[in-house]
């Protein structure tokens, strides 16, 4: 084989092997930009869902706060009563 077609059969080898190299990671980009999206969309319905449950907790907890609060108050004024039912004994 004469030197200039092996340097044409070389080189066209090369920039066939770039295309393909080319193509196969336009795909994996693609790819990998779709698998993106679905993750971002699942962690913002799992963002909500978390948001959601806080926001269900915390009311929660303040009605126990309040209730704990009454209850409180409520032992205080049963203590006093107890308190001056002592001193007339």
């Amino acid at each position: 084989m004469r030197p200039w077609a092996v340097l044409l059969l070389v080189a066209v080898t090369i920039l066939i092997g770039f295309g393909i190299g080319y193509f196969w990671r336009g795909r994996e980009d693609d790819r990998l930009r779709e698998e993106m999206g679905e993750v971002k969309s699942s962690m913002g319905v799992q963002v909500e869902t978390l948001r959601d449950e806080m926001k269900s907790l915390r009311a929660e907890l303040e009605d126990a706060e309040r209730r704990f609060q009454e209850e409180q108050a409520t032992r205080k004024i049963l203590e006093e009563e107890m308190a001056k039912a002592r001193v007339w004994k």
